[in-house]
């Protein structure tokens, strides 16, 4: 992904919103923006996001598709559940 400049100049805006040595919080603002221009955020966007706030990615912390679909299947059976068997659970 190439930073153009109208996005250059979205992101330049949100990082000055913190202090220079805090440039890394608008990561979620700057994320935000590339999904709002692409319609999703590919790898290569978030690799120039890290670059760009000069941070690390810390590629474990990110899911994968089989973590996402598993958190789902988990939410939907606990909404599943009659209410009785979650008050139970949360007692545990």
């Amino acid at each position: 992904m190439i930073l153009n400049d109208s996005t250059r100049e979205r992101f330049d805006r949100e990082v000055a919103k913190y202090p220079p040595e805090h440039r890394q919080s608008a990561v979620m603002a700057c994320l935000a923006i590339v999904q709002q221009e692409q319609g999703h955020v590919s790898r290569e966007a978030e690799d120039m996001i890290a670059a760009y706030l000069r941070c690390a990615l810390r590629r474990s912390e990110r899911y994968e598709d089989s973590d996402v679909r598993s958190y789902l299947r988990t939410q939907q059976q606990l909404r599943r559940l009659p209410l009785r068997a979650l008050e139970a659970l949360g007692r545990r």
